[in-house]
């Protein structure tokens, strides 16, 4: 079986190291099981709502995992949502834009009232229809699949959405769009946007929230925040480690703590919390710490020259981990194929290389026969 290393550190920007670990709270319910779109209510309830293929439907969900309540947006469907925002008001705007293919003409967003107000148990929702100024053919070519959005966020009396990039070959860029929050027809532009990364899986954007002037993106290993106090942009991001890959899809900040879900692919389908209380910037020292990933044809081994202890995961491309390494702080750490228990059949997986103190370092290990 030979191995080919593909690639990458994927950190380019400042990363922060946080005071606590990501803690999962609750195992999501059945019915919640593609969760999309997260909205703290406070510490103990949410809004939510799962992705295509569910009823026009949202759900009060507690942070035992345990559905509360029930709510039908009348005359919608539930083509694909993917992400959830509410305003200040408690109007709540749900975004119909899922575009995997960069191919639908039909984008909305439902925009629901004040979430407080509602007596039955089904609401009638105004409409927001949209389409992206800068994409001219459907489908595009697979260089320009960029009009895939995930991500919304309510601010000053805007609703700013940010795409999920299907380039290929991958350009790592995200572009953020703004419009009125208020029902109307729309053509939207680019505002900014930014380099995230040359990991598609990694720098994949699929939430978003604002909160305190700033905005938060949600990746499957990373949180990225933006200083929106003085203008909205996406210039000089800070991103944060948390120390977990998944498939991530939703995202809401309530009182300084973050929240999140994924979606149960891969033994996962949980929620989340992420209380970065205090922060503090990680020495740019070496970025590797003298640690490569080496590959021959029968083997695969990390060098660790400073003898280092560190935390090593192999997980696969849906997030599940495949196994651990043992052998922390030798000089060679081998990747066994065979260790018994598990081959690991070829394709694509992820290594997690950590040591305590700096930054991770994320591999994607291409295995062939």
């Amino acid at each position: 079986m030979k191995l080919v290393i593909a690639w990458l550190l994927v950190i380019s920007m400042p990363v922060m190291a946080l005071s606590q670990s990501f803690e999962k709270m609750a195992e999501l319910p059945s019915k919640l099981s593609e969760s999309s779109g997260l909205e703290a209510i406070n510490n103990n309830l949410f809004l939510t709502h799962n992705d295509g293929g569910d009823a026009a439907r949202v759900y009060f969900l507690d942070s035992l995992g345990v559905i509360q309540r029930e709510v039908l947006v009348a005359n919608s469907r539930n083509v694909d949502w993917e992400d959830i925002s509410v305003a200040s008001d408690g109007r709540v705007f749900i975004g119909n834009f899922g575009n995997n293919g960069s191919n639908r003409e039909d984008l909305e967003i439902l925009i629901l009232p004040d979430y407080r107000k509602w007596l039955t148990d089904t609401v009638d929702p105004e409409t927001i229809t949209f389409k992206y100024g800068d994409q001219t053919v459907f489908p595009p070519p697979a260089s320009n699949k960029v009009f895939d959005c995930e991500a919304i966020a309510f601010y000053q009396d805007s609703l700013y959405l940010f795409n999920k990039n299907w380039s290929s070959p991958f350009s790592g860029m995200t572009k953020m769009y703004v419009l009125p929050a208020k029902p109307g027809d729309y053509t939207v532009y680019p505002r900014d946007s930014v380099h995230l990364g040359m990991i598609k899986e990694i720098a994949w954007v699929t939430a978003a929230d604002i909160s305190d002037s700033t905005l938060y993106l949600l990746g499957s290993a990373f949180i990225w925040e933006f200083d929106f106090s003085q203008q909205p942009n996406l210039k000089n991001p800070k991103q944060l480690s948390l120390d977990h890959f998944s498939q991530k899809e939703a995202l809401s900040i309530y009182k300084g703590a973050l929240y999140v879900t994924d979606e149960s692919t891969g033994g996962f389908g949980n929620l989340y919390r992420y209380t970065p209380e205090q922060t503090s910037s990680i020495p740019k020292s070496r970025p590797e710490n003298g640690i490569k990933v080496i590959s021959t044809t029968t083997s695969c081994y990390i060098e660790n020259p400073r003898l280092l202890s560190l935390e090593i995961g192999l997980f696969d491309m849906s997030g599940r981990l495949i196994g651990q390494i043992t052998q922390r702080n030798g000089r060679r750490i081998e990747i066994e194929k065979n260790n018994g228990r598990t081959i690991i059949s070829p394709g694509i997986y992820w290594l997690h290389i950590q040591h305590k103190g700096t930054k991770p370092l994320v591999k994607k290990v291409v295995i062939g026969r």
